[in-house]
């Protein structure tokens, strides 16, 4: 006798799946959005199970599907907010239901538990409610160790999500708020926000990337012609071993985006781009305490 699925279980089921990995994705963004949002944007993927009861469909053509779909749940559980954050929110969550998937799949074909089915990237338990709400408790408690565990060297506290705007381009980076952090422009007296020049280079016009790159004021020379001549400042910094000038710019916006989604005022700053890692992933720009103001 084949598996019977009841689709009240099915829909049930899976929007408490899709809620738990959206809110997997929010710790990954160090996100916090409303939680009405999470639940409609579940209820909606939800309808994606369904296709359970279709015959095989290629990995490709779900791969296809979900994408879209991953577009569309990100745009209902989150909202919209630059491009870049965006797209950075999609990908992070289709990533979250691609290992999901994988480990899903490998339960199916490893130890084919009694009263599971996998199929088209949809999963089912025929299991009670009790183990429903018990399975459920056991998810977000790993949840929160995965995340604990991502965030074990840097607290959540000390990292925000900053958008830099220049010529119609933008970036969004993690940025690290940095008590030490006091470099500032000597002329303008802007805050000097330390970026990896890794992060922020689709934002700097290719023929001038060197002079960020050499930190030399000889290369500005070259730059007299150069629409962005105005930008650029040459900013001395010394550390405890160390001293030296770094090459920042003025960005055309400058703005935080706050973990429940809203926008900061725009901020004036400057820049500073620098050739060494920041992190070991953790953040990619280094912030000024004195921007919290």
């Amino acid at each position: 006798m084949g598996n019977v699925i009841y689709i009240d279980v099915l829909i049930v089921l899976n929007i408490f799946i899709n809620y738990f990995l959206l809110l997997a994705t929010t710790f990954f963004l160090h996100q916090k959005p409303k939680r009405w949002r999470l639940v409609v944007s579940a209820v909606v993927g939800s309808l994606f199970s369904l296709l359970i009861f279709f015959d095989n469909i290629r990995f490709l053509l779900i791969t296809l599907i979900k994408l879209p779909l991953a577009s569309v749940l990100v745009l209902i559980a989150f909202g919209y907010h630059s491009k870049s954050l965006y797209i950075k929110s999609v990908l992070n969550f289709f990533a979250v239901n691609f290992i999901f998937g994988g480990v899903m799949m490998a339960v199916w074909m490893f130890i084919s538990p009694s009263g599971m089915y996998f199929r088209n990237g949809t999963v089912y338990f025929n299991i009670s409610a009790l183990t429903l709400i018990a399975g459920t408790l056991i998810a977000y408690f790993l949840i929160q160790v995965v995340s604990y565990l991502l965030d074990n060297r840097v607290k959540k506290t000390e990292l925000m999500n900053v958008v830099v705007e220049a010529d119609g381009k933008q970036v969004v980076l993690s940025g690290f708020w940095d008590t030490g952090n006091k470099l500032s422009d000597r002329i303008s007296g802007m805050p000097v926000v330390i970026c990896e020049f890794c992060s922020i280079k689709e934002l700097i016009p290719l023929e001038i990337q060197n002079v960020f790159l050499t930190n030399s004021i000889d290369g500005l020379a070259r730059l007299e012609q150069h629409e962005w001549i105005q930008r650029i400042r040459m900013v001395p910094f010394q550390v405890v071993d160390h001293s030296g000038m770094l090459t920042a710019f003025r960005p055309d916006h400058f703005y935080f985006i706050y973990k429940n989604g809203k926008k900061s005022k725009d901020k004036k700053v400057l820049i500073g781009v620098t050739d060494s890692r920041l992190s070991h992933g953790e953040y990619n720009a280094i912030l000024s305490t004195t921007l919290k103001a």
